[in-house]
């Protein structure tokens, strides 16, 4: 005789989800054992990317007009004023040297764009209102900044010129 239990009738979602979460919680601490908070979330965190990653890159293979969004994404993210500050794919690092297909995507669409964001750059330059305040203020900025690797080489000469 085989007896069959729905646990559904004996836990709510909620009780299911908290010893999900419980047990997801115990094994993470025995593998990583007496690491950091902030080791943990970090390694947890990159499976996740990782994991992600990987679904989404089966979904533009296969996908031409996904690949055709990216690529017109790309040029609508480029065209905002503020926007190079998003990091949206996966760019070879250190630790993996290969990008993502996303990104592979992307960054050709910038090679074919390549024209069209010079003149972006070259018109929002020409655009600007170059008082003899500001063109001060950067030289000013230039001079400091020039002063400082002066410096930097200056000592870094003594030292490598130092004898014992």
């Amino acid at each position: 005789m085989e007896v069959k239990i729905e646990i559904a009738d004996y836990l709510s979602e909620d009780e299911m989800h908290d010893i999900a979460r419980d047990v997801f919680r115990s094994q993470l601490a025995s593998q990583l054992g007496n690491k950091p908070l902030d080791e943990v979330v970090r390694v947890v965190g990159n499976q996740i990317y990782k994991e992600l990653e990987n679904e989404i890159n089966e979904l533009v293979k296969g996908d031409e007009t996904l690949r055709e969004t990216i690529k017109r994404m790309t040029i609508e993210v480029l065209n905002k004023r503020d926007s190079y500050q998003y990091k949206v794919f996966r760019a070879p690092n250190d630790w993996d040297n290969t990008s993502s297909l996303g990104w592979q995507i992307m960054q050709q669409s910038i090679k074919d764009h390549k024209d069209d964001i010079d003149k972006h750059i070259q018109d929002e330059i020409d655009k600007y209102n170059w008082t003899e305040e500001i063109q001060k203020q950067i030289r000013d900025k230039f001079e400091e900044v020039g002063n400082k690797v002066y410096d930097a080489f200056y000592e870094l000469g003594k030292l490598i010129g130092r004898k014992e």
